[in-house]
C-alpha cells in the first residue's frame, strides 16, 4: 500500500510539473507567422507589375519574373488567409452581374469558352456566398 501511494504521488507531481512548465512557457509554443513582405526591390528578382482589363487595374510585384512570364498567379493574402476571387472570377462576376451581360457575351468579351465562363462564374458566386455566410472580408 505504501508503494502504491508513493507511485501515485510521484506521478501526480510529475504531471503537475509538466502542466506547470507548459503553462509558464505557453508563449514560446505559439507560432507567430512573419509579416508578409515582398523581397527587396534593389535585388534583380522583383519587378513591379500591373494587369489591366476593362478599366480595372491590379498592381503588384513579380517575384522571380523569369519563372512567371507564362503563368501568373495572383495571390491575395489577408487576415487568416481568407478566400478571395482571382482576376478571371472577378471579371466574370463584373461582366455578368454588374454589366448585365449574358454568359455568351461575357465569353466573347473575355475571349474564352462559354463553359469556362460558367465554371468561373459559379466558383465566384460560391466564394461570395461563403464570404457572406462566414463573415469573411472581400478585398
Amino acid at each position: 500500500m505504501n508503494l502504491i501511494l508513493q507511485l501515485v504521488i510521484f506521478l501526480a507531481l510529475g504531471y503537475f510539473g509538466i502542466v506547470g512548465f507548459m503553462y509558464w512557457r505557453q508563449e514560446s509554443f505559439l507560432f507567430y507567422p512573419p509579416v508578409a513582405t515582398h523581397a527587396d526591390e534593389s535585388l534583380n528578382h522583383v519587378e513591379e507589375y500591373s494587369f489591366a482589363r476593362a478599366g480595372v487595374t491590379l498592381k503588384g510585384w513579380l517575384v522571380n519574373p523569369l519563372y512567371a512570364r507564362h503563368k501568373i498567379i495572383i495571390y491575395y493574402g489577408g487576415n487568416g488567409e481568407d478566400v478571395y476571387l482571382n482576376v478571371d472570377e472577378y471579371e466574370a462576376i463584373r461582366l455578368i452581374d454588374y454589366e448585365g451581360m449574358k454568359q455568351e457575351e461575357c465569353a466573347s468579351q473575355m475571349e474564352i469558352a462559354r463553359t469556362t465562363v460558367q465554371k468561373m462564374y459559379n466558383d465566384a458566386r460560391k466564394k461570395i456566398a461563403l464570404m457572406i455566410i462566414n463573415g469573411d472580408k472581400l478585398i
